[in-house]
């Protein structure tokens, strides 16, 4: 095990995915639902911000398709299963909503 450098958002109930040296954390709980995404970079243990997500969401299930991350569903600040599906553009570092 190592120590990584502490996320900028203390966060619980949240998503996470590797892809591409990058640690991908969506979303989650500090007392209310977050939109934010944090990514670190493994090659440099810095972290940075994506633009944030269109809605909160906790518990959401996370892809990476063609280097574009999706957010699947999850739960919103009523704490109702949403069905939609944001993709995060890579290339335009744009939020787009699929369903």
């Amino acid at each position: 095990w190592n120590t990584l450098p502490p996320m900028p958002t203390a966060r619980r109930w949240h998503s996470s995915i590797y892809h591409n040296h990058h640690l991908y954390v969506v979303g989650g709980w500090d007392g209310r639902p977050l939109n934010s995404v944090d990514v670190l970079d493994m090659r440099n243990l810095q972290w940075n911000h994506l633009p944030p997500l269109p809605r909160e969401v906790c518990l959401a299930y996370l892809a990476i398709v063609s280097d574009n991350l999706f957010v699947l569903g999850g739960c919103n600040s009523d704490w109702n299963w949403a069905a939609d599906v944001h993709e995060f553009d890579s290339t335009q570092q744009t939020w787009h909503q699929r369903s």
